[in-house]
This record gives structure tokens, C-alpha cells and sequence, in this order.
């Protein structure tokens, strides 16, 4: 067996590496988010430390990283040169304050990363005539409603503002064209992000981006150490919708910079 890769192995020059490998010309879009501000949920371990380390090593962007628990949250803040915000995103009351909380030191949130995100119940592998109601409802509220109450939020405050990246971090798990059985929750979840994404770009003014990216199976804690991909690529495959420039894409789904199929 592998040894499972840490956050503390993380390199934000290997992910700009891996981003430049697909899309070279990004690296330059890295000074436009000066002054601007970022909110990226799920920061306490994995791929969102890891991107908010990378945002805050390689871009000029102030990011603001949100985890669940006051210790997660302070391990982002100290580890990756970030703000930090403590923040359930199942709870429409916690994004609430915290994007208030934001908005008064900053006046403005321009990027949105809803990257917090859980897998099925290890019972059974999730199928469905084993899987409890609760356990879908528990996973659909993280991954699904916690990016809903964050965009319902922060859209239209990007469409006034007429510049905005909202990146919703999906899975090919969502992929509807090749999907097949066991972890039904996660799977279920994923693809209502997807089409919360399609629906949220339809609502965009000039200037703001919606966009679901897979990251791959990479090798955090919820990937495990057999997985396939560096944390450096799945963060790389994030960062390139964050970087996206005017003509980027709007409403599609994303890996390493390549469409991916609904």
C-alpha cells in the first residue's frame, strides 16, 4: 500500500506546474485577483487546504478559508496564510453571518469555491436498498445545499459587482451518461450540484463565472492512498476555473481544463 499522501507534502509550485501542463497561458490571469477576495468551504483538510495554500502562495487574492470546526479553521488560517471562518455550510443561518461577517471587512467577495464535500456511508457501499434516507439527506445537505445557500448569497452581490467565480468542485461520479451502482448518496448529491451550476450560470450577468470541475480521485483522507491523482493535480484542475478570464466558460463541467460530459 502507498503511504497516504498529507497536506503537509503539498507543493503550490507542482499544482501551478500540473495547471500550466493544460493551461499555460493562466498563470497570467494570477495578478488580475488583486483586491479581490475569496471564500473557499471545506478548508481544513485535503483539497481545501490545499487550494487555499496554493491561492494564497500564487495569487493576490485574500482568501478567507471555512471549516466546520473552530481547530480546522485555525489549521487553515495558521498553516496557509489565510483568514478563517468557522462554518457549517448545512446551516442557511451559519453562511448567513459569515458572509456578513466578510463583507463588512472587505466589502465585496469575488470568488466562491464550494469545495466541502463527504462521501456515502461505508455500509453496504451505498447501495440503495441498503442506504437509509438519512444518509442521502446527510450528504445531499453538505454537497448540494451548502453550495446553494452560498450562491443564493453571493450571485447577485457578483453581478452587481459585474466580476465573479463561483466554482462548485464536483466528481465524474456525477457524470448521468456513466453512471452506475453503489454510493448512491454521493453520486446523487454530485449530480444536483451539477445542476445547480447549470441553473446558477443561467442567472449570470457579464463578467460572472459558473462552473462544476472535477478534481479526479486524488490522495486525501476521502481519496485514500491508492487513488490515482497528486493532490498538486486535483488542485490544479480547481485553481483553472478560479483563473478562468473573461472568455472563459460559463455553465460547464470541468477536468483539467478539458469538458467533461453531464
Amino acid at each position: 500500500m502507498h503511504a497516504q499522501q498529507s497536506n503537509e507534502a503539498f507543493s503550490s509550485s507542482r499544482a501551478m506546474d500540473e495547471l500550466l501542463t493544460f493551461s499555460p497561458d493562466l498563470q497570467l490571469n494570477c495578478s488580475v485577483l488583486k483586491g479581490k477576495v475569496a471564500l473557499v468551504t471545506g478548508a481544513s483538510r485535503g483539497l481545501g487546504f490545499a487550494l487555499c495554500k496554493a491561492l494564497s502562495e500564487l495569487t493576490e487574492l485574500k482568501v478567507y478559508a471555512c471549516a466546520r470546526t473552530e481547530e480546522g479553521a485555525s489549521r487553515a488560517q495558521e498553516q496557509c496564510g489565510v483568514q478563517s471562518k468557522v462554518l457549517d455550510v448545512t446551516s442557511p443561518h451559519e453562511c448567513e453571518q459569515v458572509v456578513a461577517q466578510i463583507l463588512q471587512d472587505e466589502n465585496r467577495i469575488d470568488v466562491l469555491v464550494n469545495m466541502a464535500g463527504v462521501t456515502s456511508h461505508p455500509r453496504d457501499e451505498g447501495r440503495i436498498e441498503c442506504t437509509d434516507a438519512s444518509d442521502i439527506q446527510d450528504v445531499v445537505s453538505v454537497n448540494c445545499f451548502g453550495p446553494y445557500y452560498l450562491i443564493r448569497l453571493l450571485l447577485p452581490i457578483m453581478n452587481r459587482n459585474r466580476w465573479g467565480r463561483i466554482v462548485n468542485v464536483s466528481s465524474e461520479q456525477a457524470s448521468l451518461c456513466e453512471m452506475g451502482e453503489n454510493i448512491a448518496p454521493y453520486k446523487i448529491s454530485k449530480a444536483g450540484l451539477n445542476a445547480l451550476t447549470r441553473v446558477a450560470a443561467h442567472e449570470t450577468d457579464r463578467g460572472v463565472k459558473v462552473n462544476s470541475v472535477a478534481p479526479g480521485w486524488c490522495r486525501t483522507d476521502m481519496g485514500g492512498p491508492d487513488a490515482l491523482r497528486s493532490i498538486e493535480q486535483g488542485v490544479a484542475s480547481v485553481m483553472w476555473a478560479v483563473l478562468l478570464g473573461e472568455d472563459g466558460p460559463n455553465g460547464g463541467f470541468y477536468l483539467d481544463g478539458k469538458k467533461l460530459d453531464w
